[in-house]
């Protein structure tokens, strides 16, 4: 079973965040308050904007990954194959439709959201291995798969 998770890490996943509402946070302080960036304030503003976006923006989409015991494929794949149609989700690449297994090809069960919520969503992938299984996602998703299997 592979112990890194997929995806970006908290640090990337926040300096996304930052970057991204500091430089819209900036530029709309400075059309709202009629004050020209060399003034300092609305670039002050935004890394206040940017600070607060990337610690929401990390607390939903960062990746996470959730450890489950299981006494074999089938009950895991019966517990949750349920809870992940209700969210959106379809199976689209099991071990069995992949390309032969090498030993650095990881035997992830990947499951995708449509259309453009694939997009926004990203993927859920499940490892499932002699110790147990491993679902890796975001964190807003991790927490609600975790919430209905228990």
């Amino acid at each position: 079973m592979e112990d890194s998770p997929k995806g970006p890490s908290a640090a990337f996943t926040f300096l996304y965040y930052f970057a991204s509402t500091s430089l819209v946070g900036t530029l709309f302080a400075s059309q709202v308050l009629h004050l020209s960036l060399s003034t300092g304030v609305p670039n002050q503003l935004g890394v206040l904007i940017g600070l607060i976006g990337g610690a929401v923006g990390t607390h939903f989409n960062r990746s996470q990954t959730l450890k489950l015991p299981v006494k074999g494929k089938k009950e895991l794949l019966n517990r949750l194959s349920p809870i992940l149609t209700d969210m959106g989700y379809t199976l689209v690449q099991a071990p069995e439709t992949a390309a032969p297994e090498t030993p650095d090809s990881d035997p992830s069960l990947i499951y995708q959201r449509s259309g453009l919520r694939a997009l926004l969503s990203g993927r859920v992938y499940v490892t499932i291995g002699p110790k147990g299984a491993t679902l890796t996602s975001r964190a807003v998703h991790i927490r609600k798969i975790q919430k209905q299997l228990t």
